[in-house]
């Protein structure tokens, strides 16, 4: 047994690293999968994550938390004591939902015998004037009107969506955990950095919910869609970009 009252089994399986882990987390019905990168961040590519963290986030079916190399580890909440925090950006999609879930758990697990929270994050681009067109009083006020207009709607999304998750989207499992849900909407050119912003510094004020930051950044892989779409490339730059723990969560199909 280790500390916390864990078992511990080891194996050490013969062939490639990532294809061994991958199999070995499946043939036992892992929950997730906890890797360390090699710590590079930055602008460097993907690949540069270090070959075998960046294969096993890539290809797994279980969600893959990722630790920093000398950075930060999630820590145990005493009662009373700040919540830990999960940061989850979502971007309309019931794909990007799917992190909540796993997100809610490990908060839980994590912070145990303290409290975990959820923060819920939406990145809106501002509006910004078509290109050639000479930029007028009327066109700069229409511009911000879009802008704040996107605002108002991704508040009115991440409220429904804590309403949803309150509901406890069917789990009577996920009411139990009794987390602290709270949500903030960043106003970013690049949606990769203000989640980045938000998970490092907390939220934005402006009438959104304010902390000290967050422990760890949950995100899904794939599939990305609804009212301000993201590429996929956006959970990529945020794993190679901060240096926080980070939950990858494959949706199902």
């Amino acid at each position: 047994m280790v500390p916390g009252g864990l078992a511990r089994r080891t194996e050490v399986p013969v062939g490639l690293v990532p294809s061994s882990i991958l199999s070995v987390a499946a043939d036992k019905h892992a929950d997730v999968i906890v890797i360390c990168s090699h710590g590079y961040t930055g602008v460097i590519r993907w690949w540069m994550l270090g070959s075998v963290a960046a294969k096993i986030a890539r290809f797994a079916q279980t969600p893959v938390l990722v630790l920093r190399e000398g950075g930060s580890i999630p820590e145990e909440r005493h009662p009373g004591e700040q919540p830990l925090h999960i940061l989850v950006p979502l971007d309309g999609s019931d794909y990007a939902k799917a992190a909540l879930r796993p997100a809610a758990l490990l908060a839980a697990a994590l912070a145990a015998p303290g409290q975990g929270a959820l923060h819920l994050t939406h990145v809106v681009q501002p509006t910004r004037d078509a290109k050639g067109l000479t930029r007028t009083a009327r066109t700069t006020a229409r511009t911000a009107q879009n802008t704040q207009t996107a605002q108002n709607m991704a508040r009115e999304y991440l409220n429904a969506t804590i309403r949803q998750f309150s509901d406890s989207f069917g789990d009577p499992g996920i009411a139990e955990l009794h987390l602290v849900l709270t949500s903030s909407v960043t106003l970013d050119d690049d949606i990769a950095q203000g989640i980045i912003r938000v998970a490092e510094n907390g939220g934005d004020g402006e009438g959104d919910e304010m902390f000290g930051g967050c422990d760890v950044i949950a995100m899904t892989t794939q599939g990305y869609s609804g009212p301000q779409p993201w590429v996929g490339s956006v959970t990529e730059r945020v794993l190679e970009t901060s240096h926080l723990p980070l939950l990858l969560v494959r949706p199902r199909a």
